[in-house]
């Protein structure tokens, strides 16, 4: 009995063992380091609203990033698949307004004029292959309809600025008013969304930009949030999370840089990996060191985790419509770290560095 007791804790134990010692996923690969398809997870502020920052500002993140010469460009915002399940549930109301709000109506107008629902629109622009340059006018149009039924506003932006933009005057027949309108202000906005990933998209002529944003947590997260902010509170406030290291060291670089004329700067210091475990302390980890009353802190992390293998699965998503393809995602700076993790654990891919292009 007592020997058949050992053999037991033996097997245990060896099957302990082999569990630590496991190889990760991406040393299994048979794909050479250099073989495989590259992702670039660029951290990023979100310049909207800004004082002083202007186009000009990004001229050198955008000639670094034509470095990496990236082949899928995707930015932080939500899919048509997402839009389109949120739009028949009013239990994601709040969620469909905070994120799409009045852009709905060009998501109603793009649906009409190209005849595709959101997830047909999603489906036909998957296959898209060439860039505006090989179309013609009424081409781009269609293929800018498209993109407004599938909610992609920067990929309709790369196609109105195909057209003309702003400094086109003989839009009548070709596109509504409202659809003009509304992609010429979109294009003045200094959202990184447009200034990083629209403009280098239609700077290489690439066919479109990709949503790859999840949001389908929120209805859970909205449940938490009092019992979060009780807890937030009763620790100094969000006030004292929002000073705190490194988003105090991000508001002095990104004053001086603005001032100075380039936001190369404040890209150099957000993707830098002091930079992503100081956030990572500051936003996610800081619910560890907080007391709250039903488990609200844990319940984020989950949700944030949550949130990020949805973003990620969506870029896999993209990957599998243009297999082999150099993607580049322009996203908020505390979705990097886990990002390139979650994404570098794979077979076939290999996460390169801002701070690798020269």
């Amino acid at each position: 009995m007592f020997r058949a007791a050992l053999a037991v804790l033996a097997i245990f134990g060896a099957s302990h063992l082999a569990a630590q010692e496991r190889e990760p996923v991406e040393n299994l690969s048979s794909v050479p380091m250099e073989n495989r398809t590259e992702v670039m997870i660029l951290g990023t502020s979100h310049f909207r609203g800004v004082d002083g920052v202007t186009s000009s500002h990004f001229d050198a993140v955008i000639a670094r990033l034509k470095v990496f010469d990236p082949e899928i460009v995707a930015v932080e915002r939500i899919p048509a698949h997402e839009i389109a399940m949120f739009r028949t549930s009013p239990h994601y109301a709040e969620t469909l307004d905070t994120y799409v709000g009045d852009y709905l109506a060009l998501m109603t107008i793009g649906q009409a004029g190209s005849g595709l629902d959101p997830i047909e629109a999603e489906a036909a622009m998957a296959l898209w292959i060439e860039g505006p340059a090989a179309l013609d006018d009424d081409a781009k149009a269609n293929r800018l309809m498209t993109a407004l039924a599938a909610y992609e506003l920067e990929t309709a932006l790369v196609y109105f600025r195909s057209l003309g933009g702003v400094d086109r005057t003989d839009w009548a027949g070709l596109l509504p008013d409202k659809v003009v309108d509304e992609l010429a202000e979109l294009g003045a906005s200094m959202n990184e969304r447009v200034s990083v990933a629209a403009r280098l998209a239609g700077e290489l002529g690439l066919p479109r930009v990709w949503n790859v944003d999840s949001h389908l947590e929120d209805a859970a997260f909205r449940t938490i949030v009092p019992g979060l902010m009780s807890g937030i509170e009763a620790a100094g406030g969000q006030s004292a999370m929002a000073n705190a290291e490194p988003f105090a060291t991000v508001t002095r670089i990104q004053t001086r840089a603005i001032g100075e004329g380039s936001l190369e700067p404040v890209y150099d210091f957000m993707n830098t990996p002091d930079y992503g475990s100081a956030d990572i302390r500051a936003q996610i980890d800081a619910m560890n060191r907080i007391d709250f009353p039903a488990g609200e802190g844990k319940a984020r992390q989950a949700l944030w985790d949550e949130r990020n293998y949805r973003i990620a699965a969506n870029i896999r998503r993209a990957m599998a419509a243009q297999p082999g393809k150099r993607v580049l995602l322009v996203i908020g700076a505390g979705h990097k770290p886990w990002l390139d993790q979650i994404l570098g654990a794979t077979l076939d891919m290999k996460v390169v560095q801002w701070s690798e292009l020269d």
